[in-house]
């Protein structure tokens, strides 16, 4: 009797665990936010690659992607900007990568990324 008991228990156990990750509102925060930032790089990297965020640093930045500089519909142009010597509308993430040593700007390859100069 107490064996039926436990294989129930452990059958419920095991259920649960196959739903909690199943669906996402069994999901801790910390589950969620790893998702959408997994989701956000993958898509960050896409785009990238198809020529459509033009991030001048590697990895790429993630504020023009949420919105958060110049551009709109999560776009980067900041690769762009320092071509066209618009240093004013390169965002502060790429900024900061270029200082890092992170920058893979297409005027880096002329000899010259302008931040550094």
């Amino acid at each position: 009797m107490k064996k039926i008991f436990f294989i129930i228990f452990l059958m419920g156990m095991i259920i649960g665990i196959i739903l909690a990750g199943l669906y996402p509102n069994f999901q801790t925060y910390q589950q969620k936010r790893k998702n959408v930032i997994s989701l956000m790089e993958e898509t960050i990297y896409q785009e990238t690659g198809a020529g459509n965020y033009k991030c001048c640093i590697d990895p790429p930045c993630r504020m023009c992607f949420l919105g958060n500089w110049i551009w709109e519909d999560g776009i980067c142009e900041c690769d762009t900007m320092i071509d066209q010597d618009k240093m004013d509308k390169v965002c502060p993430e790429c900024i900061r990568g270029i200082k890092e040593g992170r920058c893979t700007s297409t005027k880096l390859s002329k000899g010259t990324c302008p931040i550094l100069n």
